[in-house]
């Protein structure tokens, strides 16, 4: 068994033709040049968060080495970190700002810092905000006269407080890609009986609060709340 952990290099195995088993962990090893007499690996070849071997150069010595039947167990590379959200993102407006119609100062954007008020609205007029994919202040709706929100389907996350209030119909549409949100208030919604309409929500950070409500929407809600507050929608 030849166990190879976080060498940058490697010198003297170069008469080396059998192992049982080649274990890779943390190298920074860039190929097998160190190996070049190595002909087969009889039992088990695993390989770890090896940040200069991609995946093509381990499968294709696994292949043309490793007996048939043996264990291959291979991860290419140490993993990346996670991309920056804001990097190819369109970002406008500053924590201070709060957008009441029109809307047209963020079309385009993608993030906006600020807060948007949607109040007396209908359908047509929110096509501005159709880019929109994360809101870092607060939305609002108010007594809209649509249950139609389709223009921010492309809404993911409100990182202040998600507040409806004077609500008309039993639900929404367009909120089917909203995923998180700081704080969820349902005040004075009396028609709205479900909170179906929020298929894709599963993370309420800080709290959630409903007010005149149906007795049933109160009794849903509260099995939702829980499961949103602690990060999983209920099942």
């Amino acid at each position: 068994m030849l166990v190879v952990g976080a060498p940058e290099s490697l010198r003297g195995l170069e008469s080396l033709q059998y192992v049982s088993g080649l274990w890779l962990y943390e190298s920074g090893l860039a190929d097998f040049s160190w190996l070049p007499a190595l002909a087969e690996i009889g039992a088990s070849m695993v390989a770890r968060r090896n940040a200069n071997l991609t995946a093509e150069a381990l499968e294709s010595f696994a292949a043309s080495r490793v007996r048939s039947g043996a264990l291959v167990s291979l991860t290419d590379a140490v993993p990346k970190e996670p991309p920056d959200p804001d990097a190819e993102a369109v970002v406008c407006g500053q924590p201070s700002d709060l957008v009441i119609a029109p809307y047209t100062s963020v079309a385009g954007c993608t993030r906006f810092r600020g807060s948007i008020h949607l109040s007396d609205t209908t359908a047509g007029a929110l096509e501005p905000l159709s880019s929109l994919v994360h809101i870092d202040g607060s939305l609002t709706l108010f007594r809209n006269h649509t249950d139609d929100f389709t223009a921010l389907r492309n809404l993911r996350r409100v990182g202040a407080k998600f507040q409806m209030r004077l609500l008309q119909g039993p639900g929404l549409d367009g909120f089917d890609a909203l995923a998180e949100v700081g704080e969820l208030r349902l005040l004075s919604s009396g028609e709205l009986t479900s909170l179906d309409w929020l298929p894709a929500l599963t993370r309420v950070r800080e709290s959630a609060l409903v007010m005149t409500a149906p007795p049933c929407l109160w009794r849903t809600s509260n099995l939702f709340f829980r499961a949103w507050t602690s990060g999983a929608r209920p099942r």
